[in-house]
This record gives C-alpha cells, sequence and structure tokens, in this order.
C-alpha cells in the first residue's frame, strides 16, 4: 500500500519499509552496500503487531530525537463492511508507532500515545515539524474523517538540527541531496525526498534528533552533482540554511 526508504540502522544505506494487506506483515527490507536487500521483518520485531493490521501511509522518522529513525503506520481497513464478513477484523483501526531500539529491532509504543488510542480509516500519513519546536509531527488523513494532527510532545526532550537545502546548479529543493550528521561515534545519514508514505508529501527540511550531543562535530551535504558542502562544530537545537556552494548558516 504504502512505501518508505530511510537508513534505519546508520550504515549509510538506504532500507525499505513496506505498508501491505490484512493478514500480511508490513515488511522490512535492510539494504546491504546498495547491492541486495533483506527482509528483516522477523528480526525487526514488527511482524506480529502489523498482521492484524491493513497498513497505508508509512514512514521512517526519528520522533524522539535519539539519532534513530523510527516507523509510524496509518491504518484503516479498505471495506467498510468488513466486520460483517469477518468478526475479527475491524474497519477503522488504529495507527501504529515503533520505536527504534538501535539495534535492528522495533518496539511497539501505539499505547504509551495519547494519539494512537482512537480507531479511524486512515490513508495518507505526511511527517514535518510544523510548530518548528525541533520535533517532528504527524498528519493523518482519515477517509470521510477529519483529517488528525499529531502534535509531537516529547521529541524535544533531546537536541537535534534541521538543514533547509537550497540548490544552485542541482534543483532548487535539494531532492536527491545526501545528508550526513556526526555526533561524537554516532553518524546517520538522510537523503531529500518529496513524496511518499502513501499519496502524502513529507516537509522537506532534513530533520535529525542528536540524543544529548552537545554539538555537531560535522554536517556533510553531498549534491546531486558531486559537489560537497561542509559545516564543523556547529550549535545543536539550531535551524540551518544550506545553499549549494556556500557556507552552511544558522537561520536563527
Amino acid at each position: 500500500m504504502g512505501a518508505d526508504f530511510g537508513d534505519y540502522d546508520n550504515d549509510g544505506w538506504l532500507d525499505l519499509t513496506v505498508s501491505n494487506y490484512q493478514t500480511e506483515t508490513n515488511t522490512v527490507y535492510h539494504n546491504h552496500d546498495g547491492t541486495f536487500f533483506t527482509d528483516n521483518t522477523i528480526t525487526s520485531g514488527i511482524a506480529e503487531v502489523t498482521h492484524g493490521y491493513l497498513g497505508w501511509g508509512i514512514k521512517l522518522f526519528d520522533y524522539d530525537n535519539d539519532g534513530y529513525q523510527d516507523i509510524f503506520v496509518a491504518n484503516g481497513h479498505l471495506m467498510d463492511n468488513i466486520a460483517v464478513l469477518e468478526t475479527h477484523v475491524t474497519y477503522p483501526q488504529r495507527n501504529l508507532l515503533f520505536r527504534n531500539l538501535g539495534d535492528g529491532r522495533f518496539a511497539n509504543v501505539m499505547s504509551e500515545t495519547d494519539g494512537l488510542t482512537l480507531e479511524k480509516v486512515s490513508r495518507g500519513a505526511a511527517i514535518g515539524d510544523y510548530d518548528n519546536d525541533g520535533d517532528l509531527d504527524i498528519l493523518v488523513t482519515n477517509c470521510n474523517q477529519r483529517p488528525d494532527l499529531l502534535q509531537n510532545a516529547i521529541g524535544n526532550r533531546n537536541n537535534w538540527i534541521q538543514i533547509q537545502v537550497v540548490g544552485q546548479k542541482s534543483n532548487r529543493s535539494g531532492i536527491g541531496a545526501k545528508i550526513k550528521v556526526v555526533t561524537g561515534t554516532h553518524v546517520q545519514y538522510w537523503e531529500v525526498q518529496s513524496g511518499g508514505s502513501y499519496l502524502s508529501f513529507h516537509d522537506l527540511r532534513a530533520h535529525f534528533g542528536v540524543g544529548k550531543a552537545e554539538q555537531i562535530d560535522l554536517l556533510e551535504i553531498r549534491w546531486l552533482n558531486g559537489h560537497i558542502d561542509r559545516g564543523t562544530h556547529l550549535p545543536v537545537n539550531r535551524k540551518f540554511l544550506a545553499v549549494e556552494g556556500n557556507n552552511i548558516v544558522p537561520i536563527r
């Protein structure tokens, strides 16, 4: 139904996660050095939980700013009379949130989140920091219902940075630019994307949670044309503007 790329294990290669139909598990594919993918659904810990849901929008993002990408899934059945045909299945369903444990496994934390207690017939899911407070929020579209705006209330307990990229010779939105952030021994990677999930468009700003790190040792942007811009010893909890071929500067 939905699909998203992200580097959930911070090895520099974009992995793939896919939402699927009810009685099929959602899937986590691990990228091995850009040569092949392996199905890590079982070992990731998401198989048993997602088997009972029909998934649509799906997104890898760091909701708690700990430096590891988590997974959000928007759920809802396709048939409004499914409960008549299958008594154990419902049309509205709860959405799912999985926390990345940092070792290739994910933990289901939907019961720890107030915004995920209601059952809806959800479809799209778009991610972005709509209130500019340093953590990523979620906008969910629902079938024949009002959308839900899920405001993140815990992410900014950890430190973060955001980067707005502007291409010059590359496309202006910087789509496809690859960003590396280094804090101590922890390295993260992100590729600037626009659409994804399911019929959704995300915040174009690259967002990195960095846990308790007190500075960014290295911020590196590799543009589509091969040009590289770098910034070192940058402060955390700041937004930066990166114009291709220019110095990386704080926005505020």
